[in-house]
Formats: C-alpha cells, sequence, structure tokens
C-alpha cells in the first residue's frame, strides 16, 4: 500500500509552506526517517522526513510551490503500484470546530446576607483567618525570632 507524505503542519498558526528543493527524485529509494525534501514556513525553515520505507513513486508539488498543510505532496511506496488515486487529490477539508451550544441563562444572583450578619439560608459564611493560622512572629528558636539562641 502506498503511503501519502502530506505537508506538516508545524504549528498551531501555520496554514501553508513552501517546497523549497527535492533532495530525491522520482522514482528513487528512500528509506525511513531519511530527508527527501525541504520546507519553508513564515518562520522556518525544515528538513522533512521520509514516513516510510520503499520509492518515491510520485512528488505531487515541485519546487517553489506553495502547499496547504496537511495536503499530500509526495507518494512512497512499492515500485510499480498505482498512484493515481493520489494525484490531484484535494486537499483534506479543515477542520471545523462544532456549533456553540446555546448559551445557558446567567445563575440568578445571590441572596443578600440577612441583617445582623447572619449568612442567608442554605449558604456557608467563608472561614476568616485567626490568631492561629497567621503567627504574628516565629516561634521561639527559629532564626530572626527573639528567643532564638546558638
Amino acid at each position: 500500500m502506498a503511503t501519502p507524505l502530506p505537508m506538516p503542519k508545524l504549528g498551531l498558526t501555520m496554514e501553508e509552506g513552501t517546497i523549497l528543493k527535492w533532495f530525491k527524485p522520482e522514482g528513487s529509494p528512500v528509506k525511513k526517517g531519511e530527508i527527501i525534501l525541504q520546507i519553508q514556513t513564515d518562520k522556518v525553515e525544515y528538513e522533512v522526513e521520509s514516513p516510510d520505507g520503499g520509492v518515491l513513486l510520485k512528488t505531487l508539488a515541485g519546487e517553489g510551490a506553495v502547499v496547504p498543510c496537511g495536503t499530500n505532496i509526495a507518494v512512497i511506496g512499492k515500485k510499480g503500484e498505482d498512484v493515481s488515486a493520489f494525484a490531484g487529490a484535494a486537499p483534506p477539508a479543515p477542520k471545523t470546530p462544532a456549533p456553540a451550544a446555546p448559551a445557558k441563562p446567567a445563575a440568578p444572583p445571590a441572596p443578600a446576607p440577612a441583617a445582623g450578619g447572619a449568612p442567608a439560608a442554605g449558604r456557608t459564611p467563608a472561614p476568616r483567618a485567626t490568631a492561629a493560622c497567621s503567627p504574628a512572629r516565629p516561634p521561639a528558636g527559629w532564626p530572626g525570632s527573639s528567643g532564638w539562641t546558638t
């Protein structure tokens, strides 16, 4: 089965890449992981490795071509494999986010505290800091305390 080589997406904002140079001509053998072409984005030049071993059966875009991310730019497989299914293939449809769910109505405002500072029914008051939680000075014997000795 032939393996397509799509234009890689090297970042969240990358939409297209330019093919700078093919290092392997059509019909030449390639090994998995071997560098076969160089592309350029708006931020970087990148050498693309072969995703599979075999023969570079077809290059679908030439040097200097600007190609959208995800569009097949080459086909790798066994010598003599049919690549007509890949030739002229349309780029994959861009992923569109699912439609947003209808907005829920905002929660009603919290009831005001009851008279006298008591919490409203069903509400728990927030905890308050006490002297036991935050000492005014470090315990005796700690560096910086008045009782510290050597």
